[in-house]
């Protein structure tokens, strides 16, 4: 019934700091602004005249309605809303629709935007829309360097390119252009360069931002044109001042705050399975002990029985110290396991000790206190058996009367009796 109850409280504990740490998780995950959208940014390639739909998911975060207008900014001809506004209730969410369409547009890359505003906010969501040709010979993949990843006028921005030839592994001379568009979809960086590759090819592409770079959403393009086919790959980048590039890796208060307790949970939940664990291997220590002095007192109460029956002939007289040796160490056994409760319980107080040092002085002297008073016992109860084997030895061989005997008799009998009453 005990360890259920130690079980329960154990286990309400752990549930409890789950929950804590479920409610700050989800305090500091939870939104705080008034409505938010699901994407961040869209990137989508369309074969010429091809059409695509892509699905925007709106969210109101707030208990009152919101009248949330939607346009584009950029991507003329080429971009159309399924819906201008949208109505959200509470906690509502509804979904809108833009279509792509890629009818008489060059190959290439075009930049715009998504805006959603309301009067609590207005969000830009970057759209980059790339035209290929249906019988491109180039697939072109790029991926930010982390070392130029904060751009800011006046600094470097780098990106890792890498090509692949999609008709095969033939030597190919081309000619790869690297240009640099703003949200108005006008080129404000351009380079060229020729080259010859074969197959898969890799570069590493880092350029020097201009002072007068304006703050804003900017993409990178390179182009690879051989055999008059072009191909086409754009990477969205982020120019902000100095200070906001240098500051976007730095933690807010509320992360640090939020980590702070959350490991401060984590501790506090390790140091108590610690101690739980602690307190319980004192109690196991302790019976592992109290069995081995079961068995170590056991075995000393039947060599002593041993070695006193080969003292004595008689089969009477053997038969009847076996009694008394099974008769004192039922007694002697029985107080031992009486001392060893009262350990057990004392050992339950002390689980709250700390200081392991201290513990296991406690174990050693509970040891030789059993040891001692064992000890003893057992040599007492042997002597007394063997003086009573002697003393019926004599009577029966002649060599004393019936009352001296009986004298003697009475006093082993006598010392049994208060033998049997100590405790250990």
């Amino acid at each position: 019934m005990k360890n259920w109850s130690k079980l329960l409280l154990y286990s309400i504990i752990v549930v409890s700091i789950l929950v804590a740490i479920f409610l700050i998780f989800n305090f500091y995950s939870t939104p705080n602004e008034p409505y938010s959208v699901n994407v961040i940014f869209m990137k989508l390639n369309i074969l010429q005249g091809g059409e695509i739909e892509k699905a925007i998911q709106i969210t109101n975060n707030e208990n009152q309605e919101k009248e949330i207008k939607i346009r584009l900014e950029g991507l003329e001809g080429m971009a159309v809303l399924d819906v201008e506004s949208v109505s959200l209730s509470s906690f509502e969410k509804k979904d809108i629709v833009v279509v792509f369409k890629a009818n008489g547009n060059s190959p290439g890359i075009y930049f715009g935007n998504l805006i959603i505003e309301c009067s609590s906010g207005v969000k830009r969501i970057p759209i980059i829309l790339g035209v290929e040709e249906p019988d491109r010979i180039f697939a072109i993949a790029q991926s930010g360097i982390p070392a130029y990843e904060n751009v800011y006028p006046g600094s470097k921005f780098g990106v890792d390119i890498k090509t692949f030839d999609l008709l095969g592994n033939d030597l190919r001379e081309i000619k790869i252009e690297y240009q640099i568009k703003n949200s108005e979809d006008k080129v404000v960086f351009s380079e060229q360069e020729n080259s010859a590759i074969k197959g898969t090819f890799e570069i590493t592409k880092v350029i020097d931002i201009p002072e007068d770079f304006a703050k804003g959403d900017y993409v990178f393009i390179t182009s690879i044109i051989s055999e008059n086919h072009k191909s086409y790959s754009g990477y969205l980048f982020k120019v902000a001042s100095k200070e906001e590039a240098t500051s976007s890796g730095e933690w807010s208060f509320g992360s640090y705050f939020f980590w702070f307790v959350l490991g401060f949970i984590f501790v506090i939940l390790a140091l108590f399975f610690y101690f739980v664990k602690s307190g319980d291997d004192i109690i196991a220590q302790l019976q592992k002990q109290h069995t081995h002095e079961i068995k170590y007192y056991s075995g000393k109460i039947e060599n002593q029985k041993r070695e006193s029956i080969l003292k004595v002939k008689s089969e009477k007289d053997k038969k009847s110290l076996i009694e008394k040796f099974e008769e004192a160490k039922k007694k002697i056994i029985g107080d031992i396991k009486n001392e060893q409760k009262k350990q057990i319980g004392e050992a339950c107080k002390i689980k709250k000790i700390r200081n392991r040092k201290d513990i296991n002085k406690k174990l050693v002297a509970w040891r030789k206190k059993v040891y001692m008073k064992a000890s003893k016992a057992a040599q007492e109860s042997s002597k007394l058996n063997l003086k009573m084997g002697t003393l019926q030895k004599a009577y029966s061989q002649g060599f004393i009367s019936r009352e001296s005997f009986n004298k003697g008799k009475l006093r082993i009998q006598s010392a049994t009796s208060k033998l049997k009453r100590k405790s250990l």
